[in-house]
């Protein structure tokens, strides 16, 4: 347990050089990887999320999470109630969006009601309509990274219609309307 990190930090160094991440995609390090994301415990699944988050830039390894149900058992872990932990995820949903590839799956996992159900979650937590709070920056970031994989997956259109079936487009506009948020109307304090 506590070489763990030191090898997951080392190899996030040699991921964000491009010719070194080649030697960390392989298919058993990458389901080793989504497995410390699901099965252990907290700084060990943000790191892992980082290093995944780092390495879905590469083509060949959205094809690899994708033949290993990768983005199932990482969508699976959102939301998982850590901000860091939940943004690495994110990003990672964000690269798989932007693979035509990746459509089918996206739908097949439920990774689209998952996606609002983080929008509903902020919504939710907003406080009543009198006070005029702004979200923290965590959640901003978490909304940007949800919005951006929306945006990516909406350019399928039967995507696009299911996410007009679980409601996105309304919980996106409540989204926008958030007073305090630098859209949304502002309240004379």
């Amino acid at each position: 347990p506590s070489i763990l990190p030191l090898v997951l930090v080392c190899l996030i160094g040699f991921a964000a050089h491009k010719e070194h991440a080649g030697l960390i995609t392989h298919t058993a390090a990458l389901d080793l990887l989504c497995r410390i994301v699901h099965q252990y415990d907290l700084l060990f699944k943000r790191l892992a999320a980082d290093l995944l988050a780092l390495l879905a830039r590469r083509e060949e390894v959205i094809a690899e999470l994708l033949a290993m149900n990768g983005l199932g058992r990482l969508v699976g872990q959102l939301p998982s109630g850590d901000p860091a932990l939940t943004q690495s995820l994110l990003r990672v949903v964000c690269y798989l969006a932007s693979d035509s590839a990746a459509l089918t799956e996206i739908y097949q996992t439920g990774t689209i009601p998952v996606l609002l159900s983080l929008i509903a979650s902020a919504l939710k937590d907003w406080p009543s309509p009198g006070s005029n709070p702004a979200l923290t920056s965590s959640k901003v970031i978490d909304m940007q990274l949800v919005c951006t994989a929306l945006t990516r997956i909406a350019e399928d259109n039967e995507l696009a219609y299911n996410i007009r079936q679980c409601n996105g487009i309304t919980l996106l506009g409540k989204l926008l309307l958030l007073p305090g948020t630098s859209h949304g109307p502002q309240t004379d304090s």
